[in-house]
């Protein structure tokens, strides 16, 4: 696929957040006032009950390479369905407030809907931070960690070597997580600040 070209960078080279920020202010207009305190309230609740977590606390634990490597897998599988499925979930409630048929949806049975259906669908309605075709876009592999972990498609070593494997077990791939886990995070933590902003949560 040829790189979409903004200035001298690449579209997924910018800074996560200024083109996030862009693509809310393009796509999220005329927001109906139910729909716009709904998604307040649901704003301040996931920021109630999500405080950030201090990871360097966790790592303090006392346990072997591959107790620590477990860990490190749970907090990724928590990082991606947590923070990253809200922006996802809260992102596609506020763009369907428009939309004739799918403005009848719930925010529950948004959650529902499969993660990757989703970021397809706003992908295709000008979020482009969520086109995982786009070569440049770190966030299917991003996804494919996160099914790996969440269908147990790995195993670690005594050193704590995790290697991820397909289903009939031909091809086994070394991964790190933390990579990984910082290119989440470079997701979510601005992502949220831009959410919050346009829901004027402070």
């Amino acid at each position: 696929m040829s790189e979409e070209k903004e200035g001298s960078v690449t579209y997924f080279e910018c800074d996560i957040e200024q083109r996030f920020r862009t693509e809310i202010k393009q796509n999220l207009k005329n927001i109906p006032e139910s729909r716009f305190k709904e998604s307040q309230e649901l704003m301040k609740d996931f920021l109630e009950k999500n405080q950030t977590i201090d990871y360097r606390e966790i790592f303090r634990i006392d346990c072997n390479y591959r107790e620590m490597t477990l860990i490190k897998a749970a907090l990724y599988l928590l990082e991606y369905e947590g923070k990253f499925g809200f922006c996802v979930n809260l992102t596609y409630f506020l763009f369907v407030a428009n939309d004739p048929k799918k403005q009848g949806l719930s925010f529950e049975d948004i959650e529902k809907k499969r993660i990757s259906k989703k970021c397809k669908f706003l992908a295709t309605q000008g979020f482009k931070t969520f086109d995982e075709k786009n070569l440049d876009n770190p966030l299917k592999k991003l996804r494919d960690l996160r099914n790996m972990i969440a269908h147990f498609n790995f195993i670690i070593s005594e050193d704590g070597e995790f290697r991820t494997f397909n289903r009939d077990v031909t091809k086994r791939e070394i991964m790190g997580i933390l990579p990984e886990h910082g290119k989440l995070l470079d997701y979510t933590n601005t992502m949220i600040p831009a959410l919050r902003d346009f829901t004027k949560v402070w």
